[in-house]
């Protein structure tokens, strides 16, 4: 990692302020089509705390990106406050600027929302201002932008201006979603399945297994292997998941369970509750680093389940 005093002869910049899950997915991609072109520096921090790293991440590139540099492009995602950051170092403001949105804020689940509160007033009020509005100044100041999904991107859009409509006065005229949606494009998310991984997988059987649970003979002969694999975050509503795998419990229905998926600093309380009253039903349960071990695990899976709020794009469910 270059520091603040150091020279860079890189042309392109890339910062991610919460480098993990679909963030580093996204950025170790870029960087093994970029080893083979171009110098590039890198700079991150862990996957851990997002509202500090939303809040907090610009005052800190600002401080180890060196000032010493040939920049001709920024690539970053939107957790980082991009405004903040080109007003600390405006050494950096001559760069194309492109922002990459995997959410955003406006729309974003709070985590003090019911599944049943539907009540967009009320939803208003818990969510914090500040992200969202954080997400539209790097949307400003940057040159280009590109969503995950088209959704993603229209209920950005689309939502600026009611969103700006909560300031108590002062409020703006200017339509800024006119002002940014020309410079906002769809950009999918990557997923690289190269053909040795796929081979691999067939050479480990697992194709074949998946092949097997389509025999519906062998429903009547185990029980069926249900899979929950997101993150461990309220947004993912793992509370109606497990709640509906207690009422199948109570009610003598027999099957096996799998749980995987990143687990952050906090973790609902829900997590812990299923774990001890579904211990027997447990087959896997957490992380799992090899996607070999993953394929293998969805393999053997009859079901996999998606109890989000909502989603952007769904990596998880997109390679299912």
């Amino acid at each position: 990692m270059s520091h603040l005093n150091t020279k860079s002869n890189a042309e392109i910049c890339i910062i991610e302020p919460f480098y993990g899950g679909s963030h580093k997915q996204l950025i170790d991609m870029i960087e093994q089509d970029l080893k083979l072109v171009k110098e590039y520096n890198l700079f991150t921090m862990s996957s851990k705390k997002w509202h500090w790293r939303a809040r907090c991440s610009a005052l800190y590139f600002s401080q180890i990106i060196p000032k010493d540099h040939n920049y001709k492009i920024i690539f970053t995602s939107s957790v980082l406050n991009l405004s903040e950051l080109i007003s600390l170092r405006k050494d950096l403001s001559n760069a194309k600027k492109v922002v990459y949105f995997h959410e955003n804020q406006l729309v974003y689940p709070t985590q003090t929302q019911s599944t049943r509160n539907k009540n967009p007033i009320e939803n208003k009020q818990q969510r914090d201002f500040q992200y969202g509005y954080n997400q539209i100044l790097t949307s400003l100041v940057a040159d280009t932008i590109y969503f995950n999904s088209d959704y993603n991107r229209t209920t950005f859009l689309v939502n600026i201006n009611s969103f700006l409509k909560q300031m108590p006065d002062y409020r703006l005229r200017l339509n800024v979603e006119k002002e940014l949606a020309p410079k906002c494009f769809v950009l999918y998310f990557p997923i690289n399945l190269n053909q040795s991984f796929i081979d691999s997988i067939i050479n480990t059987t697992i194709m074949n297994q998946m092949i097997e649970t389509l025999n519906l003979e062998k429903y009547t002969n185990r029980p069926i292997s249900i899979l929950w694999s997101h993150r461990w975050e309220h947004d993912k509503n793992p509370e109606q998941f497990f709640n509906a795998l207690f009422r199948l419990d109570s009610m003598g229905v027999d099957f096996r369970l799998n749980v995987l998926g990143e687990q952050f600093t906090q973790v609902p309380d829900i997590f812990n509750e299923a774990k001890q009253k579904l211990s027997s039903k447990i087959e896997k349960w957490g992380y799992l680093s090899s996607k070999l071990d993953y394929f293998e695990v969805l393999g053997r899976s009859d079901l996999v389940v998606s109890t989000s709020l909502h989603e952007f794009f769904g990596v998880s469910m997109f390679v299912i």
